[in-house]
Parts: C-alpha cells; structure tokens; sequence
C-alpha cells in the first residue's frame, strides 16, 4: 500500500491554468508562451519563405534543424 500526502495550499496564492491551444502546423496542442510560440520547440514542421528560412525559428532550411516552435499564427 502506498501513502497519501495532503498539503494545505490556503496560504499560497491561487496559480493560473493555462490553456493549450491547437499549433496550426502540426495540430498539436500545446501551451502558449513567447507571444504565441510554444516554450519549448518539439513542432518538426517548418515554414519556410522565399529565402529558404524559416519564418517562426528564423532557421535556414537544409541545416541539420529538425525542431521548431509550435504556433497559433
């Protein structure tokens, strides 16, 4: 049997719940932070523009990069 831990959480100050929003490259969810960009960068989808770079990690195509951030634009 294993041990049950209670913790009084009255004194502290009510944390915010964050939503996840749905990334529009890769349809994962995910939450939000960096206006809009994921706080960390597992999306392996790129965008790339006319340059070959990357228009949400500023990544140049072809150099090894495999991950992304995840974005609600």
């Amino acid at each position: 049997m294993g041990n049950l831990c209670f913790i009084n959480n009255t004194s502290r100050k009510p944390q915010l719940i964050q939503k996840k929003k749905l990334c529009v490259k890769c349809k994962d969810k995910f939450i939000p932070s960096y206006g809009g960009f994921s706080r960390r960068t597992p999306c392996r989808i790129h965008l790339y523009d006319d340059n070959d770079i990357c228009k949400h990690c500023n990544k140049k195509k072809n150099n090894g990069s495999r991950n992304c951030f995840h974005s609600v634009h």
